[in-house]
């Protein structure tokens, strides 16, 4: 299983698991990359126990992605905006993509933007997310 590679805190390179890329894509919606978000949205958002969520809350705050506020809540740092926003703009090319090419209902689309996020190598990623922003799903088999 592939990770998605961005640039941490520290500006290093640094693996992301799947689930990371999912927490990140999570919190950066809930927050619109400015605010804090309650554990527990986050836990109810990916159907996942409280645990899980505490679980990889202190993975991301180890990579610096992440501040634990007062109250069960976080926010992203600099570093996690900028790592959230990379994954955001491929995702969302991926979604189009699936949408609009392969023809995908939304639910299924956004399932397997994730999924390839999370799966694919980054080189296939960027390749994927290249093809859908020069506007090329025209060229697809209807």
């Amino acid at each position: 299983m592939a990770a998605a590679k961005t640039v941490g805190a520290r500006e290093r390179d640094t693996e992301l698991s799947p689930a990371a890329v999912r927490y990140l894509l999570t919190i950066f919606d809930l927050s619109g990359g400015l605010g804090a978000v309650r554990s527990v949205d986050i836990a109810e958002t990916l159907c996942v126990t409280r645990a899980s969520v505490v679980y990889m809350l202190g993975v991301l705050a180890e990579g610096e992605f992440i501040r634990k506020r007062p109250y069960g809540s976080v926010q992203l740092t600099p570093a996690g905006v900028h790592a959230a926003k990379e994954l955001n703009v491929k995702y969302n090319a991926l979604d189009a993509l699936f949408t609009r090419c392969l023809k995908l209902k939304p639910d299924a689309a956004h399932k397997d933007a994730v999924a390839c996020l999370c799966n694919l190598s980054a080189e296939a990623v960027d390749q994927l997310a290249r093809l859908a922003m020069q506007g090329e799903q025209e060229r697809c088999v209807s």
